[in-house]
This record gives C-alpha cells, sequence and structure tokens, in this order.
C-alpha cells in the first residue's frame, strides 16, 4: 500500500495530527541543527579569544626581551643553531607558562632574520630550526601585515590558529602564533550534541502531545457537527441548533490562539530589549571613557579657575586664561578623536616628536602653582629623533601620569620627566617620589577598572596601556621606597614612512 493511498484512509483528524507532528518534527530538526552550528560558531570564537589572549601575553614577555633577540640575531660570533638555542633557551619557558592550562596548545616564534622557528614549545612535530615552505599561510602576515584569526593546515595539520607579527622600528621582525588541532574543537562542539539530542527528544514528545491533542479536539468537534448535521437532515426546522454549535467552534480554538500570540509577542520584546541592552552597554562603554580621558583637562580648567579667583594679579590672571584655553582647546582635540574613531576605527599616525608633545602638557602645567609644593623637573635630551603617533592620545598618556604623579606624591616631593633614545627607540621616564606601589598591585596596575584610589574608575592606566601597545611600544612601572617611575619606549619613526594607519 502506497503511503498517499494510507494518508488517504485516514479521518481527518488522523491527518491533521500527522500534518503537525510532521511540521513541528522539521521546525525542531531545523531549530537544533541552527542551534548546534551557532553553539559551535561561539566555541570557535571563544577558542580564538583564548589563542588571543596567550599569544597577547606571550607577546608581553616578547617585547621585554626584543633587545636581547635582536643583539642575538646580529651576533656574528654565533652560528644559526647556537642563536636559535640561545633564543628559545631564554623565552621558552615563559611561552610554555602561557599555555599550561590548555591541552595540546602549541605557542612559539617565528624569527624572520633566522628564517627559522626560533622560540617553541618542545614538540616532536614542529622542532626548533623548522623553516616554513612559502605555501604556509604565515607567510602571508609579512605581505598583508593582518592578524590570522581561523581554521588552516599548517605543519602539525590542521588546527585553530592565531597568527601576529611583531613589529620593531616599524617593521615585521617575526610573529607569534598559537594553536590547538582541529580536532580539540571538534571535541568541544560534539560534547554539547547530547544536551541537544535531549532537548530535540524532549521537544518531540510534547510534538507528539500536540498533535494528539489537535487531533482528539478536532475528533470531538467532527463528531458534534455530524451528529448535528444529521440532526438538521431530519428536522430541518432545527438548524439553530446547528448555528449555536458552529458558531461556538472558534470561541473554543479562541483562547489557544490568543495564548499562542500573546506568547509570541512577549518574545519579539525580549529580543527587542537584549538589543537595547547590547547596544545601550556598548555605549555605555563608550561614554566612560570619554568622560575619563576629559577628566584631567577639566580639573585643571577648575584649578585655574580657584587659582585666578585668588589672585589680584593681572598677569597671573591672563596666564590662567591662556590654560584654560589649551584645556579646553585639548577637550576639543580629544572629542574629534572619538567623532573620527566612531566612523573609521584606523587612526591615523604622523611623524611626531615626544618632546614637543610633553612641552605641549607641561606649558598646560606651568601656569598652575603645583598643590603641595610639589617640583616638577624635566630634562629633554638634544636632537631627539621623530616618532610615529597620534598627537592626541600621546598628549592624553602624558596627562594622565601626571595627574597620578601629583596625587601620588606627599607635600614638598618631585616630579621628574626625562626623555633620551635607547636602541633605536625614545625612552620617556616620569618620576615621583612618595609611598611605593607594592608588587602585588604593580601587576594588576594597567588592568581594566582596577584602582586602589577613592573615587578612581581603573581606566587612566589601561588606557595609557593601551595607546602605548598601539603605537607599538612598551610601558612598565618600577617603584622603589620614596621612589616610582613610569617608562615607556617607542620606537623610532622610519624615513620611509609619513604616515600609519594602526587598527586598534
Amino acid at each position: 500500500m502506497s503511503i498517499k493511498m494510507f494518508f488517504k484512509k485516514m479521518s481527518l483528524s488522523t491527518r491533521v495530527g500527522v500534518i503537525v507532528f510532521i511540521a513541528l518534527f522539521i521546525f525542531i530538526c531545523l531549530f537544533g541543527y541552527l542551534m548546534i552550528l551557532r553553539e559551535s560558531e561561539s566555541i570557535l570564537s571563544q577558542t580564538l579569544d583564548l589563542l588571543e589572549d596567550v599569544s597577547l601575553e606571550a607577546e608581553k614577555e616578547l617585547s621585554k626581551n626584543i633587545g636581547f633577540i635582536i643583539e642575538v640575531e646580529n651576533n656574528q660570533q654565533l652560528t644559526q643553531e647556537q642563536k636559535i638555542m640561545t633564543i628559545n633557551q631564554k623565552l621558552e619557558p615563559e611561552f610554555t607558562h602561557y599555555a599550561e592550562n590548555e591541552q595540546e596548545l602549541c605557542i612559539g616564534y617565528y624569527s624572520k632574520e633566522l628564517g627559522v622557528i626560533a622560540i617553541n614549545m618542545q614538540r616532536d612535530d614542529l622542532p626548533l630550526g623548522y623553516k616554513l615552505d612559502s605555501n604556509h599561510p604565515s607567510t602571508k602576515l609579512y605581505t598583508q601585515g593582518k592578524i590570522q584569526r581561523e581554521i588552516g593546515t599548517v605543519v602539525r595539520g590542521q588546527v585553530v590558529r592565531y597568527a601576529k607579527p611583531v613589529y620593531w622600528e616599524g617593521e615585521p621582525i617575526g610573529h607569534i602564533w598559537t594553536n590547538i588541532p582541529y580536532n580539540n574543537y571538534l571535541h568541544k562542539v560534539y560534547s554539547t550534541v547530547p544536551l541537544f539530542l535531549a532537548l530535540t527528544a524532549l521537544a518531540m514528545l510534547l510534538s507528539i502531545m500536540v498533535a494528539l491533542f489537535i487531533s482528539l479536539k478536532i475528533k470531538k468537534y467532527m463528531m458534534i457537527f455530524s451528529k448535528n448535521i444529521e440532526a438538521f437532515g431530519n428536522n430541518p426546522s432545527d438548524n439553530l441548533g446547528l448555528t449555536n454549535t458552529m458558531n461556538s467552534l472558534p470561541i473554543e480554538f479562541h483562547p489557544l490562539v490568543r495564548k499562542y500570540h500573546s506568547q509570541v509577542v512577549q518574545i519579539r520584546e525580549l529580543i527587542k530589549e537584549l538589543s537595547i541592552s547590547s547596544r545601550m552597554a556598548a555605549f555605555g562603554d563608550m561614554i566612560m571613557t570619554v568622560s575619563h580621558d576629559i577628566r584631567n583637562p577639566l580639573a585643571i580648567i577648575a584649578m585655574s579657575a580657584q587659582m585666578g579667583k585668588k589672585k589680584q594679579d593681572i598677569v597671573k590672571n591672563v596666564e590662567y586664561f591662556e590654560t584654560i584655553i589649551k584645556s579646553s582647546n585639548l577637550i576639543e582635540q580629544i572629542l574629534k578623536k572619538y567623532l573620527i574613531l566612531a566612523k573609521n576605527p584606523n587612526t591615523k599616525h604622523e611623524r611626531l616628536f615626544i618632546d614637543d608633545i610633553i612641552n605641549d602638557v607641561l606649558e598646560i602645567y606651568d601656569n598652575l602653582e603645583l598643590t603641595k609644593g610639589i617640583k616638577l623637573n624635566y630634562y629633554f635630551e638634544e636632537d631627539l629623533p621623530s616618532i610615529m603617533g597620534d598627537e592626541v592620545s600621546l598628549k592624553q598618556v602624558v596627562i594622565n601620569i601626571i595627574s597620578n604623579a601629583i596625587q601620588a606624591t606627599p607635600p614638598g616631593g618631585r616630579i621628574s620627566i626625562n626623555v633620551s633614545t635607547k636602541e633605536n627607540s625614545v625612552l620617556i621616564d616620569m618620576a615621583n617620589t612618595g609611598v611605593a606601589i607594592p608588587p602585588e598591585i604593580q601587576k594588576e596596575i594597567f588592568t581594566k577598572f582596577f584602582t586602589k584610589k577613592d573615587g578612581g574608575t581603573g581606566l587612566g592606566l589601561a588606557f595609557v596601556q593601551k595607546v602605548v601597545l598601539e603605537h607599538r611600544g612598551k610601558i612598565w612601572v618600577e617603584s622603589y621606597p620614596e621612589r616610582t617611575t613610569f617608562f615607556i619606549q617607542l620606537p623610532i619613526a622610519n624615513d620611509n614612512n609619513s604616515t600609519l594607519l594602526v587598527n586598534p
């Protein structure tokens, strides 16, 4: 017997029940497939984020030792193998430390100068000194300059991989990579399948119950309808009972339809609220960042106004007004920068001189009598080379550190700023006298929202570090009894570049 004939022999109520079941079955299967697909995409994104976090931690360690690496690579007295072993012995333990919490995660560094893998967790399938062929996906890092987040095929087979070029003096000198086997990613995806199968089975059971319920309802009202038709045929004058019965059918089904419609409306409202909440969270984060960035210039304006109110000296008041104007202009530049970033996230880096930037900031403070009798000294090495950077962002970096120094320096203390050249880079050290920063706080001092100050936001030094890293520089703090120093090292500009686009 064909399916078509079998279907025709079914009663109307059974047919409707079967159709409802099939429709729900298809919907549940499609929904389950989409949910597994979405979950796999979420797991892939989480895996890539993990690889990125490990790479960034390794890059920080690499940045601290970049001078050592360059020195070893250029040492003519060492053989190629000795150079590789020297670099690996220095940094491989730190790289391994960052990857120890994730099984089968591989992390390493490829030296462009040596043309081989120079740092690598000890793996048999990817030995030290291995030279990547021209078909390896990492070779595109040096032509395209883009970070790679993808599923790809490398020496150890198919993997989920993250690779990032490492720059020195504006030129790529190698790249850091992290990856895990593709099978590890699939295992995480497959681990979610039993849960979805259980939910699908439960949904199927509910589908059968719904189909039976609708089938029985239809069968019940078909019997009533049949009886009334029969009664109407026997007594044509009795059409009122039939009419009332027919009218009652939509009344019986109406509550079900209304309840379903109400649930659909609630779901739509929830989706709308979630979308609004997501947008508001992003908007709130931006507002918090902007408000922090303009807080220091606003504080300078307020201090200048208070000083001008106290002083009767016309010359001094003119200087205070000049400070207010300069601070207002800086606020305008900051706001313009965020408006530009909202339209185009690529920041334009131009050739700058760091002593000019620091001088512009110091002019704002020069017209103010620093509170608590604090002295501000500075020294700039002559003929400082230029750097590539964003003027407004670098001014904010200097203002943030000076403002923090003023708050941390005791009465009668001293703040000093020194700028010099070191290893093809410009080194800025900003020091202040006062109580030392404990080691446990030094480890967290650049973490976003970390603060030990009353009324602090924990955004200032996190922003400072972000800007320095975007300028391919390094920042660190050294604190001893009675003295704390923040060091910023920025690469010298290449003669071939006048502008540079950087995606933060």
